[in-house]
C-alpha cells in the first residue's frame, strides 16, 4: 500500500458460479444458470464485508476496506505475522498442554461470540484458520465461508464443509444451522488438540447408528487433561445439533474450568466403538475383530482386539447380557420381556446396518462430487496464482526494461564518451604517426631503415600502453557508479524498514498509553463511587444520631413539663417530688416481694419458662385475652411486677405465639418508654445515678429499645 503496510486481499471468485475473463483479471458468470447464484453470492459477500469491517474485537481478522472491481469484489483485510495452529501442532507432535489449548480455545470464542452477536456464522473452523500471531492472542481467519443466520430457522446455502471438523447439518442443503454449528467445528479442533487428528467425519459419525464411531475425548485425553475440558469437548461435538451448547455463553464457563457441562441426555453416545487399523498379528487370525484407535503421536501403537463387528456376534453379546441380568435378578417375566427388547435390539441392529451402508455410498458419492469440486478449485485456484505470477513477472519485465533502458542510456553515453576519446586518441596517434612518418624519413634521409622502425615500434608501445590505462580508468569509474547505485538502493531500502518499525513502535505504545490511561480512569471513578457512598453513609448516621439525640431531649422536656403543670391540688414542687418518688418505689424499690425483685433484676431468664410455655401452649393460648391483660396491667402501672401478673409477661407471651404482632411490640416499646420517661425526669433533677439504673433496668425489660439507648449514650458522652 502507499503507506508500506503488508495487507492480505481476498477475491470473490466461487468456482462453481464463475469463472475468470480472458483478459485474466475479470470475473463472470459460468452461464446464464449460474448468473443468478453469483450475483446473490456478490450481494451478500459484500453486505457479510460491510458487517465484518466493523467488527473491533482483537480476536476477529480485521477488515480495513473492500471494493468492487473487475465484475467482482474484495476484501482488503490486515496482514498477521505469525503462524497457524496447524504448523503449531505439527512441530509439538500433534497434542498440546491444556494451558495452550485454553490460551487458544478462550481468546477464540471471544472473537466468536462477537461474530455470532452480529447475526454471522463462520462455517469453517479448523486449525487452519485459527492463526497464532507472533507477539499476541490468536485470531480467526478466512471469513470466506461466513453466511448470515436466523437462529431456529433452516435456509439452503452452499455446501462448505471440511470433513472431521463440520458437522453434519452443514452436509445439509437445508440443515439447520445455528451458533451450535461453529461450536461444533471450534469442540473438534480442540479434539485434534488434545488426540493429534480430528474426529472422524460427521456423516460417519451419524449413520442413523445409535453407538458413536469416534472415541469420545474423555476417553483419548486419559489422564493428561481435566476432566471438565474433556467432557466440555464431548459435548460440544454431540451429533445432534440441540444437544450441544447453543451459544458461546453456554460453553466459555466450561472452557475457563468455572462451570460443568451437562449429563448428556443419551448415555449411549458417549460408548466409543472400535476403528479398523491396518491387521496385526492379532486380528490377522480374525478378520472380524477391530481395534481401538491410539493417539498418532504415541510410539507405541499396540493394536488391542475389541469386540467384533458382525451382527451375529451382537446377537450372542445383547443375549448373553441379557441372559446374565436375568439370572442375577431371578425373575422369569423379566427374561421374557429382555429376550422381546433384545430382538428388537437385534432388529434395528440390523436395520442400522442397512443405513450404513446406504449412507456410506452417499458419503462416496459426496466425497467424489467434492473430490471434483475441489480439483476445479484447485484448477481455478492454479490459473488466478499463474495469472498473477505472469502479472508479476510482466510487472517485473517492465522494471527490468525501465532499468534496462537507464543502463542502455548511461552504457550510450559512456560509450559515447570513451569513442570520443578513442577518436581523440586515434587522431592523436594518427598525427603523432604522421609525425612519426616525417621524422622517420627524415631519420631515414641521415640514418638507417632499421633505426627508423625500432623508434616507431617504441613510439606505438607507449601510445598504446597510454590508451589501455585510459580505457582502464573508464571502466573503474563506471563500476563505481554502478555499486554506488546499489548502496544508495540498499540505503533506501534500510531507510523505509526501520521507518515502519518505528511507527509499528509507536502505534504499540500508543495503544498501551491509552489501556494505562482507561484503567486508571475506572480506578480514579470506583474509588470516587466508594469515597461518595461512604460520606453519604456518615452523613446519613450523623444525621440520624442528632435527631434521634434531639428527638429524646424533646420528649425528656414535654414529660418534665407535663409532671410539673399545676392542677390545683398543692405545691408544683412537692407533686413533683411526690410523683417520681412514687414511681422509683414501684420501679426500683430494693423492699419489693422477692419474686418482683427477681423479675427487674433477671427479666430475661424468668420470662423464658414464660415463653417456652406459651410457645407449646400457643394452640390454645387466646391472643386477644393476653392482650387485654396486658393493658390492664399497664394500666394499673404493673409494668414487670409482680411475677407472671406483669405486662411484660403478657406480651411476651403474645409475641412468643405471634412475633410480629404489632400490638405487643407497641406495648413493649411503651414499657421502654416509661422507664425513658423516668431517666430523664432523674437527669434533669441532678440525680444521674438513678438515671442510670432506671436505664439498666429498662434494657434488662425491653432489650434494644432505641429511646433508652440514646439515653445511655449521651449518659455516657457526659
Amino acid at each position: 500500500t502507499q503507506l508500506h503496510c503488508e495487507v492480505a486481499i481476498k477475491e470473490y471468485l466461487p468456482a462453481e458460479f464463475a469463472i475468470r475473463g480472458s483478459d485474466r483479471c475479470s470475473v463472470t458468470a459460468r452461464s446464464n444458470e449460474t448468473a443468478e447464484p453469483f450475483q446473490h453470492g456478490l450481494t451478500r459477500f459484500l453486505d457479510e464485508a460491510r458487517v465484518l469491517a466493523k467488527f473491533k474485537n482483537r480476536h476477529i481478522v480485521r477488515v480495513s476496506d473492500f471494493m468492487e472491481a473487475n465484475g467482482t469484489a474484495y476484501l482488503v483485510m490486515d496482514y498477521e505475522d505469525g503462524q497457524p495452529l496447524t504448523k503449531l501442532l505439527k512441530q509439538r507432535g500433534g497434542s498440546l498442554a491444556e494451558t495452550e489449548i485454553k490460551n487458544i480455545s478462550i481468546p477464540i470464542l471471544d472473537g466468536l461470540k462477537t461474530v455470532h452477536d452480529a447475526g454471522l456464522l463462520h462455517r469453517d473452523i479448523k486449525p487452519d484458520n485459527i492463526y497464532l500471531r507472533r507477539d499476541g492472542p490468536p485470531v480467526l481467519l478466512d471469513f470466506g465461508a461466513a453466511r448470515q443466520y436466523t437462529s431456529n430457522q433452516t435456509r439452503g446455502v452452499t455446501t462448505i464443509v471440511t470433513p472431521g471438523y463440520a458437522p453434519f447439518e452443514q452436509y445439509q442443503p437445508h440443515g439447520e444451522l445455528g451458533a451450535w454449528t461453529d461450536l461444533y467445528a471450534l469442540g473438534a479442533t480442540l479434539y485434534h488438540c488434545i488426540w493429534g487428528e480430528p474426529p472422524i467425519d460427521a456423516v460417519s459419525r451419524y449413520a442413523g447408528a445409535t453407538v458413536d464411531p469416534s472415541p469420545p475425548a474423555v476417553e483419548v485425553g486419559g489422564d493428561r487433561y481435566s476432566e471438565v475440558l474433556l467432557q466440555t469437548i464431548d459435548w460440544m461435538l454431540r451429533r445432534q445439533f440441540d444437544e450441544r451448547p447453543q451459544s458461546v455463553d453456554e460453553v466459555l464457563p466450561c472452557i475457563q474450568g468455572r462451570a460443568k457441562p451437562p449429563v448428556p441426555q443419551r448415555a449411549v453416545d458417549l460408548q466409543p466403538v472400535a476403528q479398523p487399523h491396518a491387521p496385526n498379528a492379532a486380528t490377522a487370525a480374525d478378520p472380524g475383530a477391530t481395534t481401538i484407535r491410539r493417539p498418532p503421536y504415541e510410539s507405541a501403537r499396540e493394536d488391542i482386539p475389541r469386540v467384533g463387528s458382525g451382527v451375529n456376534r451382537r446377537i450372542g453379546l445383547v443375549a448373553g447380557a441379557t441372559i446374565a441380568i436375568l439370572i442375577g435378578a431371578g425373575g422369569t417375566w423379566w427374561y421374557v420381556e429382555d429376550q422381546k427388547r433384545a430382538a428388537e435390539e437385534v432388529a434395528r441392529a440390523a436395520q442400522v446396518e442397512v443405513e450404513a451402508a446406504r449412507l456410506a455410498q452417499a458419503e462416496a458419492d459426496q466425497k467424489a462430487a467434492e473430490e471434483a469440486a475441489q480439483q476445479a478449485q484447485a484448477d481455478a485456484d492454479r490459473k488466478a496464482t499463474e495469472e498473477a505470477a505472469r502479472l508479476a513477472q510482466a510487472e517485473a519485465d517492465r522494471k527490468a526494461a525501465a532499468e534496462a533502458a537507464q543502463l542502455t542510456q548511461a552504457e550510450a553515453e559512456l560509450k559515447s564518451t570513451e569513442e570520443a576519446a578513442r577518436l581523440a586518441v586515434a587522431e592523436a596517434e594518427r598525427k603523432a604517426a604522421e609525425e612519426a612518418a616525417h621524422l622517420a624519413q627524415a631519420e631515414a634521409e641521415s640514418k638507417s631503415t632499421e633505426e627508423a622502425a625500432r623508434l616507431a615500434v617504441a613510439e606505438a608501445e607507449r601510445k598504446a600502453a597510454e590508451e589501455a590505462a585510459q580505457l582502464a580508468q573508464v571502466e573503474a569509474e563506471l563500476k563505481a557508479a554502478k555499486e554506488s547505485a546499489k548502496l544508495a538502493q540498499a540505503e533506501a531500502e534500510l531507510k523505509a524498514a526501520e521507518e515502519a518499525a518505528r511507527l509499528a513502535q509507536a502505534e504499540a505504545e500508543r495503544k498501551a498509553a491509552e489501556e494505562v490511561a482507561r484503567l486508571a480512569q475506572a480506578e480514579a471513578e470506583r474509588k470516587a463511587a466508594e469515597e461518595a457512598t461512604r460520606l453519604a453513609q456518615a452523613e446519613a448516621e450523623r444525621k440520624a444520631a442528632e435527631e434521634a439525640a434531639q428527638l429524646a431531649q424533646n420528649e425528656g422536656k414535654t414529660e418534665i413539663a407535663k409532671l410539673q403543670q399545676d392542677d390545683g391540688s398543692g405545691d408544683t414542687t412537692n407533686k413533683i417530688t411526690g410523683n417520681v418518688d412514687e414511681f422509683l418505689s414501684a420501679m426500683m424499690d430494693d423492699t419489693s416481694p422477692p419474686d418482683a425483685a427477681a423479675e427487674i433484676e433477671a427479666p430475661a431468664e424468668q420470662d423464658s419458662g414464660a415463653i417456652t410455655q406459651a410457645l407449646a401452649d400457643h394452640t390454645s393460648t387466646n391472643l386477644k385475652e393476653l392482650l387485654r391483660q396486658a393493658e390492664y396491667y399497664f394500666s394499673t402501672s404493673d409494668f414487670v411486677a409482680p411475677e407472671g401478673r406483669n405486662a411484660r409477661t403478657a406480651y411476651a407471651k403474645v409475641l412468643a405465639v405471634d412475633a410480629n404482632n404489632q400490638t405487643a411490640l407497641a406495648g413493649m416499646n411503651r414499657i421502654g418508654m416509661v422507664y425513658e420517661r423516668a431517666a430523664r425526669i432523674m437527669l434533669v433533677e441532678g440525680r444521674p445515678d438513678i438515671s442510670r439504673r432506671i436505664i439498666e433496668r429498662g434494657l434488662d425489660a425491653v432489650p434494644g429499645h432505641l429511646g433508652l439507648l440514646a439515653l445511655q449514650a449521651r449518659l455516657q458522652t457526659q
